[in-house]
């Protein structure tokens, strides 16, 4: 419900921010549009409906492969991780016997959406591809995709296979952070060696068009990321672009081809385009920018700690937004003691834009603040305590009260002697 209050917010803020292109047209049953430093959704349609996802699937085999394997090892392919595999589907052609590096069969995945390289993965890095499939699920919803559920490694038809165009973006949101990721899915071409069952060089091409100058698709800022297609799931592609040094995702789920074009294409370029053309990158705060001081107890010479930003905010806005429109909210920690390390993290800084949070940043300590002695805290205490200057006032009075009444004794007694010593001469 939260996901689409915010998607209803910043569709009313773009409709009446100056000078922003109309929302885009989409042929696609299901998709999304993403600012993918900040996971704001710029566009969406129907994009928490389930649906199949097919070879999208392979973002989430990719991301377990990546986090879990290590591209020098050598993988010996299994008769199972082969013959599993419905022959008319896309492959590599891997041998069973055949030893493959690990760093081969992330990119055959990747690049020409390699069912078998999925298969031999899931059995290099969990045992057996049950066991891996368990570990997609898990990380998933870890994640954030929680209305995905995965039966195969490589998103051939399952009934009980399925995702949303949310859960996608999220997903390769998180992929594109892992730099052997994001270089992969941008490759437009990939060749297998000779191996020891097979002489020849293996040749593959990207099955994304959009990276493809010679193809009617090509879309030049595209850098990735996954095709897919069956029957059921129709065509499908989770894209993304890169331009003014911000990155945004697509996902297109379910297009049909129309008027002899690709649609999954159309579209995807479409959304992109979208996010370049429409939105821009403002900096809201520089890294290092200071904030306001956060009192701090026990601290050794000080009763504050200067606090700065961590790093950059910036955020993806409606072209002709002005900065001033987005507000800048702070939350600091609170009963802060010492002592504190320098870089801590104290706080945070959010920026919104109505009722969507466009950018964040943390705040952290700015320098070490030593915690103060005992007998130095016992002595500040004390002179902070309400007691100490109730008693102070008490001993003052006390004083002042005996020095009267001294005062007063010195007078009388000055007092009789004069009398004593007039009634001696009279």
């Amino acid at each position: 419900m939260k996901r689409k209050i915010t998607a209803l917010c910043l569709s009313f803020i773009l409709l009446f921010a100056p000078g922003v292109m109309a929302a885009p047209s989409v042929s696609a049953p299901a998709a999304v549009l993403i600012a993918a430093d900040s996971g704001l959704v710029l566009y969406a349609k129907n994009e928490h409906a389930r649906m199949y996802p097919a070879s999208t699937t392979k973002i989430m085999t990719a991301i377990l492969a990546l986090e879990n394997g290590n591209f020098d090892d050598m993988v010996t392919v299994s008769h199972d991780a082969v013959f599993t595999i419905s022959y008319d589907s896309s492959k590599a052609g891997l041998y069973e016997g055949e030893i493959i590096s690990f760093k081969d069969l992330v990119h055959t995945l990747l690049i020409c959406s390699a069912n078998d390289s999925a298969n031999v993965i899931a059995e290099y890095v969990s045992g057996s591809v049950s066991a891996f499939v368990d570990k997609m699920n898990q990380r998933a919803a870890e994640l954030g995709a929680m209305n995905t559920h995965f039966v195969n490694t490589h998103g051939l038809h399952h009934e009980d296979h399925y995702t949303t165009a949310y859960d996608l973006a999220i997903l390769a949101r998180h992929a594109m952070t892992l730099p052997q990721f994001r270089e992969i899915v941008s490759m437009r071409s990939y060749s297998l060696a000779p191996s020891n069952k097979f002489d020849e060089t293996r040749h593959f091409n990207s099955t994304n068009h959009l990276l493809n100058p010679n193809s009617p698709y090509y879309y030049k800022h595209a850098i990735g990321i996954k095709t897919g297609y069956t029957d059921n799931a129709k065509s499908c592609l989770v894209s993304s672009a890169e331009a003014n040094g911000k990155t945004y995702i697509a996902v297109v789920l379910g297009a049909e081809n129309a008027d002899g074009q690709a649609m999954s294409f159309v579209d995807s370029r479409t959304l992109l385009s979208y996010g370049v053309d429409s939105f821009k990158p403002v900096e809201l705060c520089k890294a290092g920018a200071y904030a306001k001081p956060i009192p701090a107890k026990n601290a050794k010479g000080t009763d504050t700690v200067s606090v700065h930003t961590a790093a950059a905010a910036a955020a993806i806005l409606p072209q002709g937004t002005a900065p001033e429109s987005v507000e800048m909210r702070e939350y600091i920690k609170k009963d802060l003691e010492a002592p504190v390390a320098k870089g801590t993290v104290l706080g945070r800084r959010e920026y919104w834009l109505g009722e969507v949070k466009v950018a964040e940043t943390f705040l952290v300590a700015d320098s070490d603040i030593e915690k103060q002695g005992f007998f130095a805290r016992l002595f500040g205490s004390i002179l902070s305590s309400f007691w100490f200057y109730l008693a102070l006032v008490l001993v003052l009075i006390l004083l002042f009260g005996r020095r009267i009444k001294k005062m007063k004794a010195r007078r009388d007694r000055r007092h009789r002697a004069e009398m004593r010593r007039r009634s001696k001469y009279q």
